[in-house]
């Protein structure tokens, strides 16, 4: 698609209509009316669309992806395990799931769960291993955040700081001897950047398949912006699309300032371009603390 600020006739209609088009919109006490219509043309674009009224959508694209009968699955930001238990619903004959979750309240549950090769890894995910605060507003919240929540949607909510282990994927994928996922979902409120970072080895080696991560207002918390995310998986051979309300994709060929959109989350996949296998090499060992993980 062409950038729209190359279009000299988009330009020309703007510049000429949008003023008296406003002055009207303003005399007629309309402004509310042009902010709902800017939010539910975002929304048809799936931007800020993935704020967890519409998981089936997000089900059926991570699906999409998988062409193994038997994936290995990685649920990073597990919660309770509900994205998990949807994508066994899919793939009965799934091989492994491993489920990263710090929440010791959403670890009971998750331990209940009978789910086929199940790694529990108690412990938050960053660039490092150690110890980090994380901020919760509750028993099992689903927008606990290594970064304090500062939105305007959280205002109004009390928040408690409690001190979670972190690792690195990096560090779980040696330990635990993982070669390849075939899907990873990344749930982690604005941490994801750091939590790539921290899996540079594993994506260096070919170690996913496909991906899915968040993008919106926890995002303003870490400082990161879409850019960030556009050069790493660009660089390490992915392409990018956005979730559409529907579970149908938009394909992202370029990096634009639009993308930068912070309202509620828009999820988006990464899968790695055809012909871009790399691999080849095993992960090597990482001279990191080794990490304590439930498995069954």
């Amino acid at each position: 698609m062409r950038p729209i600020h190359e279009s000299k006739v988009v330009s020309i209609m703007a510049k000429s209509l949008m003023p008296f088009a406003s002055s009207c919109l303003m005399r007629m006490r309309m402004q509310t009316l042009v902010r709902y219509t800017e939010l539910g043309s975002s929304l048809l674009q799936g931007k800020g669309a993935g704020s967890g009224w519409d998981m089936r959508s997000e089900l059926r694209a991570a699906a999409a992806c998988i062409t193994r009968p038997d994936p290995v699955l990685l649920d990073v930001g597990a919660n309770r395990g509900k994205w998990s238990r949807g994508m066994l619903r899919l793939f009965p004959a799934t091989k492994r799931m491993i489920l990263i979750e710090p929440q010791n309240d959403c670890l009971a549950v998750l331990d209940t769960l009978e789910l086929p090769g199940k790694l529990i890894v108690p412990c938050a995910v960053s660039d490092h291993s150690g110890e980090e605060p994380f901020h919760t507003s509750g028993m099992g919240c689903g927008a606990a955040s290594l970064y304090a929540r500062n939105e305007t949607f959280f205002a109004a909510r009390s928040q408690k700081e409690i001190t979670v282990p972190v690792t690195t994927l990096d560090a779980v994928f040696e330990r635990e001897g993982i070669q390849y996922v075939d899907f990873a979902k990344f749930d982690i409120e604005g941490a994801e950047l750091s939590a790539f970072h921290g899996a540079a080895r594993s994506f260096s080696c070919g170690a996913f398949g496909a991906l899915s991560f968040e993008f919106g207002s926890g995002n303003i918390n870490s400082r990161t912006f879409f850019r960030d995310f556009w050069a790493l998986f660009t660089e390490w051979g992915f392409e990018v699309f956005r979730v559409l309300p529907g579970g149908q994709v938009l394909r992202i060929d370029q990096y634009y300032e639009d993308l930068e959109y912070f309202r509620g989350v828009s999820n988006y996949i990464c899968r790695r371009k055809p012909g871009r296998d790399v691999r080849k090499t095993s992960i090597k060992s990482l001279s990191t603390p080794s990490l304590c993980a439930k498995t069954e």
